[in-house]
């Protein structure tokens, strides 16, 4: 008898001891049940990313966002708004889960390139992510795994940066053309001014991007100071307008001089960008009123577009005054706009465009 009550009393100690071992394991499982597969996310704005609740245990998940201008989401998958930073949370029954978000809003430090066979350039993207970077043709230009773009060819390539699930694209133009000798110009110095009004001409049929020259100040022959302009985008058959201000010597005083000079430094022709830019898909209508110039655009091109449209006055053969008028345009439809007289005498004006589609 008291060995069945010995057996009976080591079963039920057996049992009881399974049964706290159970119970933990249940406590253990039921802890990690609630987890998110990501506790901090970094996305970009238009991203998406999918969060995942593990081991749920058939529990409904209620997910919500502290800062919808910034982060939503909707079933676990978050999507960035804005640039800020958010905190989503999963509620599993009576638990919450969060993760913190940031969204970021990266940039190229260009969209476009235009890079003379063997010279290079480094590409940055505004990201806290690693990038990716790739080429679509190696022939053409290559691109480093941190970002320095070699041009190789003449041609096109389209350097992609990627992060996440998002991709950013520069567009590299190699050519074997450089119209620098044929960029006419024509400058004067403004009188009451600070400034000197270049103009250059492109009389070649291609289209002139990043033209570069250097303006020269000369005082009795000797030269006193120099001034560079760039960034001069010309069309084929066009011209181009800006100023060159009058540098200051070492004790912050204008310079004195009494002649100026211009000089072409390049003139690279980017044939992919003149496509991009469309600039035979528009019709431009000019008439002169009493109140000033008037023009009328119409896009007849398939893509929303920006025109410019700069007037040159002329005194003569001396450049007096330029003045400008920028507008967006949409397919198929006419914008106007007016340019308004200089207060300086002149005798003709010379009017000049740029055109070019902008939604790539």
């Amino acid at each position: 008898m008291k060995k069945i009550l010995k057996s009976m009393i080591s079963v039920f100690v057996f049992a009881l001891l399974i049964a706290g071992i159970s119970t933990c394991n249940v406590k253990e499982a039921e802890a990690k049940a609630a987890s998110l597969s990501k506790k901090s996310l970094i996305i970009s704005v238009k991203e998406t990313s999918k969060l995942k609740v593990k081991n749920a245990g058939g529990k409904s998940v209620t997910w919500s966002s502290n800062k919808k201008k910034v982060a939503k989401v909707s079933n676990g998958k978050v999507t960035g708004v804005k640039k800020g930073s958010a905190v989503i949370t999963a509620k599993v029954g009576s638990k919450k889960l969060k993760c913190k978000v940031t969204v970021e809003s990266p940039k190229l430090n260009t969209s476009f390139i235009t890079l003379q066979g063997g010279n290079t350039y480094t590409l940055k993207l505004s990201s806290k992510r690693k990038v990716k970077w790739t080429s679509n043709n190696k022939k053409i230009a290559t691109v480093s795994s941190k970002g320095v773009v070699k041009a190789i060819a003449k041609g096109y390539a389209t350097i992609t940066a990627k992060v996440g699930n998002m991709r950013y694209n520069c567009y590299v133009t190699v050519p074997d053309i450089d119209v620098a000798a044929k960029i006419t110009e024509s400058h004067a110095v403004l009188s009451g001014t600070d400034r000197v009004l270049v103009v250059l001409n492109n009389p070649t049929k291609y289209h002139v991007h990043s033209c570069t020259a250097t303006v020269s100040f000369y005082q009795s022959g000797k030269l006193v100071a120099m001034k560079d302009v760039s960034s001069c985008d010309i069309n084929g058959n066009s011209s181009f307008a800006t100023y060159a201000s009058i540098p200051y010597d070492a004790n912050h005083k204008k310079i004195t001089f009494d002649s100026v000079s211009v000089k072409i430094n390049s003139a690279p022709v980017n044939e992919y960008y003149s496509d991009l830019k469309n600039s035979s898909k528009y019709s431009l209508t000019t008439q002169t009123l009493a109140d000033g110039i008037h023009y009328t655009i119409t896009d007849v091109g398939t893509k929303k577009a920006s025109a410019y449209v700069g007037c040159v006055f002329y005194n003569g053969s001396t450049p007096v005054a330029y003045s400008w008028g920028f507008n967006y345009a949409q397919p198929g439809k006419t914008v106007t706009n007016k340019i308004s007289f200089p207060s300086v005498p002149y005798t003709s004006v010379k009017i000049y465009t740029s055109f070019y589609s902008f939604n790539l």
